[in-house]
């Protein structure tokens, strides 16, 4: 599909994409300081394990991209795929943080 047949200008997507970025840095901002950010809650969709922060992130990224109305199916490596309620045009693929491991071995460096 060319560029100028999408629905949304690019400052809108550029505003999408901004938002979403945001309220990961806010919960991210939030979640790495606790003691138990990295403690595994469970497991993935893709069966690995998954972390509190994993967790934390994926749920408000989740928050943004479903109230903006444009996204109609997610694929998340920890939920698996989200169906959202809203007709979107657009299916997303989201993975807050990837490289958990490698951002808790910096984080514990401090």
């Amino acid at each position: 599909m060319a560029a100028d047949s999408l629905p949304l200008d690019s400052l809108e997507l550029e505003q999408f994409f901004h938002d979403v970025r945001a309220a990961a840095a806010r919960t991210l901002d939030l979640t790495i300081e606790e003691d138990d950010a990295f403690t595994v809650v469970g497991n993935g969709a893709d069966r690995l394990p998954t972390s509190k922060i994993d967790a934390a992130l994926e749920e408000s990224c989740i928050q943004v991209i479903e109230s903006s109305g444009l996204v109609n199916s997610l694929l998340s490596e920890e939920a698996g795929r989200v169906d959202l309620s809203f007709v979107g045009e657009y299916a997303a693929i989201l993975d807050p943080v990837d490289g958990t491991s490698n951002a808790e071995m910096r984080h514990c460096e401090r």
